[in-house]
């Protein structure tokens, strides 16, 4: 096993040089060799949807400069050469509304949860019958 892991990871160390030279990655894939493919848009807030293989390539990829080549990373299927394509850089103008939503939200989470310490330390404090004979009238 250990002579297999260390000949996939040389194959990945040479796959990424020559993706590093220039070498488009899908001309690069093959029947029985490497495999191709891309992962779509993600950040530290909404990591993968895959956990592991987001825990082996975010922390590459995120680190990566537009357009640089990473690895080989070891992931749940092998080992992984990463290249960034691009970046979505963050809107200033949609920033202002995404922020007075969240504030909007935080707030209605803070009221909601201020009200629950209160009824529970209520509750704690007083001493609750229930009158069986209102439930059986109403």
């Amino acid at each position: 096993r250990q002579k297999a892991a260390d000949e996939a990871r040389g194959r990945a160390e040479k796959l990424a040089e020559a993706i590093r030279k220039g070498e488009d990655p899908r001309a690069l894939a093959r029947p029985g060799g490497p495999t191709h493919g891309e992962i779509g848009p993600f950040s530290r807030a909404e990591p993968l949807g895959d956990r592991a293989l987001g825990q082996a390539l975010g922390p590459v990829a995120l680190a990566l400069p537009e357009g640089g080549v990473g690895g080989p990373v070891e992931g749940p299927a092998g080992f992984y050469v990463v290249k960034l394509l691009g970046r979505d850089r963050p809107d200033p103008a949609g920033f202002e509304g995404a922020r007075a939503a969240l504030e909007t939200r935080l707030l209605r989470e803070k009221r909601a949860r201020l009200w629950q310490e209160w009824l529970s330390a209520a509750r704690a404090g007083a001493k609750i019958e229930i009158n069986r004979q209102l439930l059986s009238d109403g």
